[in-house]
């Protein structure tokens, strides 16, 4: 599942890999046992001809340890509020089924914003919580007790424009429930506009009376 989610991963990627010289420096932010940055690695050499070095972050231990049989790895028990303490920068930033896990959202974000390279781009996926609504029309079937936030394509996107990111691409999964962003840094201060997220907040909190009462009924 892991291999084949890298796949989709790396598809999406494929136009948006930066062109560096030497190799492509790689973070795999709350990567687990590294499976997913460790085939993205693989298709990047074996499809593209370019060579990677990938920085591994995990907090758990019991994770990590499965990682360290790859070549080319560097592990850190750390969380991604750690960041900085690395005093690196890297090419692409992999933020893959990570950010729903995240207490501080907007801090995490600015220090990877403040660890990529200036032609850097990060790869954010979400679990877009009015898709999983409509699915299970049951609020409590989309409560993770391991989820601090539960986003929408609309917040997700505010968050990386709040942190100054540009989104080169945004998409719906397959499954219709997953949503994926590429994002830069952005040239200049990106603008939220105001009335559109007080818009999709209203909605949103329409959805969970609508469903409230469905589940009363």
């Amino acid at each position: 599942e892991q291999v084949d989610y890298a796949h989709e991963c790396h598809k999406i990627l494929k136009k948006y890999y930066p062109i560096v010289k030497g190799d492509l420096r790689i973070i795999d932010i709350g990567g687990s046992t590294g499976i997913v940055s460790r085939e993205i690695s693989s298709l990047l050499s074996s499809e593209l001809n370019i060579k990677s070095k990938i920085t591994l972050l995990d907090p758990s231990i019991n994770e990590l340890a499965k990682a360290k049989k790859f070549e080319n790895f560097e592990i850190h028990n750390l969380t991604v509020e750690k960041i900085h303490t690395l005093n690196k920068k890297w090419d692409l930033a992999l933020v893959c089924q990570t950010v729903d896990h995240l207490i501080d959202i907007t801090g995490v974000l600015n220090s990877i914003h403040r660890s990529l390279t200036d032609n850097g781009v990060v790869f954010v996926d979400i679990v877009d919580w009015e898709y999983l609504l409509h699915r299970t029309q049951q609020i409590s079937e989309t409560i993770k007790i391991d989820h601090h936030h539960y986003l929408t394509m609309k917040t997700m996107e505010a968050f990386l424009i709040k942190c100054n990111f540009e989104v080169l691409h945004r998409s719906l999964g397959k499954d219709n429930l997953h949503v994926t962003f590429i994002c830069k840094k952005a040239m200049q201060p990106q603008l939220l506009v105001a009335s559109d997220l007080k818009n999709h907040a209203d909605y949103l909190i329409s959805l969970i009376r609508k469903y409230q009462a469905f589940e009363k009924s």
